[in-house]
């Protein structure tokens, strides 16, 4: 399965039906720890202990699309089962190269902000002036 799928699976299990999706409101659904740091060496980082999840955002991130972004990413590590690692730290740099778990990470990001299933009805209402 493809991390847009995990992210549908996740809106389906949450009943969430409308847009905008707030990636902090299904983490804290979820019971999962989120912290925002005043750091300057990542924008998001993912720990699994057991069953414990923690995230932590950079407070520094201003932006609130690029800090749902950063979490929904987060969250991403989480669902997509081949993410196994207990440890993920994504670079605040976005021209740095992405590895195939970075890229599934943000496919899911991106799925679970603007979902296909909640966008599609809409645009075929929309009449363009």
């Amino acid at each position: 399965m493809n991390p847009e799928h995990y992210a549908s699976s996740v809106l389906t299990d949450l009943k969430i039906t409308s847009l905008p999706v707030n990636p902090f409101d299904v983490a804290r659904s979820l019971k999962i720890d989120i912290h925002e740091v005043d750091v300057d060496s990542f924008d998001g980082f993912y720990l699994r202990v057991g069953k414990k999840v923690l995230i932590d955002i950079n407070s520094n991130i201003s932006n609130i699309g690029r800090k749902h972004f950063t979490l929904a990413h987060e969250l991403g590590h989480h669902f997509i089962p081949t993410h196994a690692e207990d440890t993920y730290q994504c670079s605040p740099n976005p021209f740095k190269g992405k590895g195939d778990i970075e890229r599934e990470a943000d496919r899911f990001a991106s799925e679970l902000l603007l979902p296909e299933m909640l966008l599609k009805p809409m645009l075929h209402t929309y009449k363009p002036d």
